[in-house]
């Protein structure tokens, strides 16, 4: 069977592309160590914000104190892992026999960079497994099904996002520049620490963008307060922000691809 224009074919090819690149990272996430460093950091992050938290007599501040270091840990594999992949493809020599195949270079980010967000999920168990551990900390989970949703949700945001960095980066000269700079302000504009709720009304607007802002408010309060008012249109707002960074990753690497077989260099500049 196939679709007028070829729909049928593409989304196969798409599919079989993003099940070969799942493969192919599980396999270098295996190998190379050094991809799980941000494991090593999530325990240290974890016990300072608690024992901050605990000097402080807020014990009550503990889900912010344990959810913080997770989403922080997602955002920095985002930014290094997931968004260097074609970068590091192409200095691998790996890219161009990629891209003169047959098979979907959009399908195979989504692959790579998908396999990268499944696996730095596991931050949150070890963040709570800390906690628990060290500072006895005990979090019921009252409402399940809300934080169930915004794992997903925050997911296919941190893909889409980490897509979008790794197009970008490979049209960069230096991507550690703005890979150092993406850090902490975006930890601040995602409120992962401090609720954007008491930041100033003129920043809100800008923190609404950052997808962290959202997630970390809906953990919070899933974690903490047991219900979370709004929660399945605030997931939606997640969604939609993925939406669109996908679509401006998907514009990007088009552009990327044109000029590697114009001009036979993977980059726009």
């Amino acid at each position: 069977m196939q679709w007028v224009g070829g729909g049928c074919m593409s989304a196969s090819r798409f599919l079989r592309s993003v099940r070969a690149a799942l493969r192919l990272e599980a396999i270098i996430l295996g190998r190379n160590r050094h991809e799980l460093v941000t494991f090593a950091v999530i325990p240290l992050q974890t016990l300072g914000f608690l024992s901050v938290v605990r000097f402080a007599g807020r014990a009550d501040l503990d889900i912010i104190a344990v959810v913080a270091p997770a989403l922080m840990a997602l955002w920095v594999n985002a930014l290094y892992t997931g968004g260097e992949v074609v970068r590091k493809d192409r200095d691998d020599l790996r890219l161009e026999p990629l891209v003169s195949s047959r098979g979907s270079v959009f399908g195979y980010l989504v692959g790579r960079v998908g396999a990268v967000t499944i696996f730095s999920l596991l931050v949150f168990t070890e963040a709570l497994l800390v906690g628990w551990l060290v500072f006895g900390v005990s979090l019921e989970i009252s409402a399940l099904h809300v934080v169930a949703v915004t794992l997903v949700t925050t997911a296919v945001a941190t893909t889409a996002t980490s897509i979008l960095f790794s197009v970008v980066f490979v049209n960069t000269r230096n991507p550690h520049t703005y890979q150092n700079a993406m850090g902490y302000p975006f930890f601040l504009l995602g409120g992962v620490l401090v609720p954007v709720t008491l930041y100033p009304d003129w920043i809100q607007a800008l923190c609404r963008a950052v997808y962290l802002s959202w997630s970390s408010d809906l953990f919070r309060e899933a974690f903490g307060e047991g219900h979370a008012d709004g929660w399945l249109w605030r997931n939606g707002v997640i969604l939609g922000l993925a939406a669109v960074t996908l679509a401006v990753a998907a514009w990007m690497l088009m552009r990327t691809l044109d000029n590697a077989r114009r001009e036979g260099r993977l980059a726009l500049t």
